[in-house]
């Protein structure tokens, strides 16, 4: 795609431009230059807006998807009035105060929080919200229980410092008692309570290294089963994701194979989580529009994204994924102050 520095716009593309895209972002029809024509703004004939348009086609900002029809933005449109025309719509007061009352109101649990930004985000900005929980391995531990299930599988409930829970189904090779497992968890919480899990699984790939002769059969069996949870438990993320079905009120996404292709895409959350934390690596707000998106099956939708901290570290990404025709002015503000609000309210708190 060709980068928009490499685009040279005059006042009255710029102009034409501008109004073509939030037109159709608020109707979700092709624009054509009489009715252009009408807008007061414009002090131009319909012929000058169709040479102007003609103009702007030509450089791949708009399309005409039928011949008599008028014209619709392209991605690289979009991305042309994003950087170079758009003026951000500042939230109001009131929508601020509703933001902080809905997600400061956190309780220590970081799940509920993430769970209840999703839901702001689609609430503010009639799309999908989505917030990416950071990885287990940034929490800190608190406590562990391993449950007996049947042999080879056990159940490993972990509780952060925070009172999140995480559960999972993980196999040993060889059969414990739960008494057996229930020494395991005391020694565990006993040796690692308040350290991070990541530094936890630090500790116990160097205790792996060591003569496994120098250890009892009890110390073997906390290594083998404490590194086998935290192992396959440190790397998870988790994703929260609200207002699904306000992607069906787009007319542009009425097509069956389109709508099923895209809950497609929100139910394999291995590969949505893929896409959010690249969105991690970025400063600021991040915006991926339609084809810009290595996923083919994302090419008809727009994320807008922002990572959010926990004083000075990243812990995880949210925003807003909807059709590329959003309100990219309105969205982009709305992630970057909820994003500041989850940070402020998760760094007043124990992790």
């Amino acid at each position: 795609m060709e980068r928009v520095s490499d685009i040279k716009l005059g006042e009255r593309s710029k102009a034409i431009l501008e109004i073509a895209i939030e037109n159709y972002i608020s109707y979700g029809a092709p624009v054509g230059s009489r009715t252009l024509s009408k807008n007061k703004k414009i002090n131009l004939s319909a012929a000058s807006i169709r040479n102007i348009m003609a103009d702007l086609e030509d450089l791949g900002l708009l399309s005409q998807p039928h011949t008599s029809a008028g014209r619709v933005p392209t991605d690289l449109g979009y991305r042309c009035y994003i950087e170079l025309i758009m003026k951000a719509e500042k939230l109001s007061p009131q929508e601020k105060k509703a933001i902080r009352d809905c997600i400061t109101g956190y309780s220590g649990d970081l799940a509920s929080v993430m769970g209840q930004t999703s839901k702001v985000l689609s609430q503010f900005s009639h799309n999908i919200g989505v917030a990416l929980y950071p990885k287990i391995s940034k929490c800190v531990f608190k406590h562990i229980k391993f449950v007996k299930l049947f042999y080879p599988k056990i159940l490993v409930i972990l509780v952060s410092r925070s009172g999140t829970v995480f559960n999972k189904v993980i196999e040993i090779e060889e059969e414990l008692s739960q008494i057996e497992l229930d020494n395991i968890s005391s020694y565990i919480v006993d040796k690692f309570e308040g350290m991070s899990l990541f530094f936890i699984r630090q500790m116990l790939l160097q205790m792996m290294k060591e003569e496994k002769a120098a250890y009892d059969r009890m110390m073997r069996n906390v290594i083998t089963v404490s590194s086998k949870s935290f192992s396959e438990m440190v790397e998870s993320d988790f994703l929260f994701y609200d207002g699904a079905s306000k992607i069906l009120e787009f007319p542009e996404f009425s097509n069956l194979e389109t709508m099923k292709t895209i809950f497609r895409t929100l139910e394999e959350r291995e590969r949505l989580i893929k896409i959010l934390a690249e969105c991690i690596e970025g400063e600021g707000v991040q915006i991926i529009i339609g084809s810009e998106n290595s996923n083919e099956e994302f090419k008809d939708l727009s994320l807008v994204m922002a990572s959010y901290n926990y004083k000075n570290s990243v812990l995880g990404s949210l925003g807003i994924i909807g059709p590329t025709r959003m309100s990219y002015a309105k969205a982009i503000s709305l992630v970057d102050y909820v994003s500041y609000i989850v940070s402020r309210t998760i760094s007043c708190a124990e992790l």
